[in-house]
């Protein structure tokens, strides 16, 4: 993975002190690396069991740090945040627009950065 591609996605998100960072898709956390130096609390949407053990595993230690098993699609991305949110994604062609239209909407992101 291109680690100067990386930190511009990660430069894209916009997070203010405060805000929750959600990310949909970290696969093996090569984003996910770089978000969590931030102090900001990340949760990141996971849908591969195996993936998510492994992110869990990784970020143990990391108390802003927060991995959720599940499919972003039957997610409530409200109901995982306390207050103002981001979301980042890098998300499957195939399932763009049904992510966009469940993640934008109310309360809505601050922000959002997707890659298709």
């Amino acid at each position: 993975v291109d680690q100067s591609a990386l930190e511009s996605i990660a430069n894209a998100v916009v997070a203010w002190p405060g805000d929750t960072i959600v990310e949909i898709g970290p696969g093996r956390g090569a984003l996910t690396d770089i978000l969590a130096r931030r102090d900001n609390t990340l949760i990141a949407i996971e849908i591969d069991k195996a993936l998510s053990e492994k992110l869990r595993e990784r970020y143990a230690s990391n108390s802003r740090v927060t991995i959720v098993e599940n499919d972003v699609l039957e997610t409530n991305v409200a109901e995982l945040v306390a207050g103002p949110f981001v979301v980042v994604g890098n998300v499957p062609y195939y399932i763009t627009t049904p992510i966009l239209f469940r993640v934008l909407r109310p309360p809505f992101p601050r922000s959002a950065v997707f890659l298709v």
